[in-house]
């Protein structure tokens, strides 16, 4: 009984394999960028000054000097409310940058 013997693929035809699955490979890490997410909606005017009030309430409870709070809420909306002062006579922006949890 013969048995065949399968030759190995080298050469000329090994190299275009290996370089045809390179490009294939390169192509397909090569799609569009994400997409940022849409902008989260503001929350109703009621909604934002019953937090602001609460936010307020707490803080001069706490005794702090300035607090900056971001609530996320189900439905992709957003409320940010700051209250006191980063430093005396500057007070606290939704725009300034504070360590978390400091």
């Amino acid at each position: 009984m013969k048995h065949r013997v399968r030759k190995k693929t080298t050469g000329a035809k090994g190299g275009l394999l290996l370089a045809a699955m390179v490009v294939v490979l390169l192509l397909a890490g090569c799609g569009q960028p994400a997409a940022s997410p849409p902008p989260m909606a503001e929350v109703e005017p009621e909604l934002a000054q019953a937090l602001q009030d609460t936010l307020d309430s707490a803080f001069e409870a706490s005794g702090a000097i300035g607090v900056s709070v971001a609530v996320i809420m189900p439905g992709e909306r957003l409320w940010t409310g700051v209250s006191g002062d980063s430093h005396p006579g500057q007070p606290v922006t939704e725009e300034m940058l504070f360590d978390m949890g400091s």
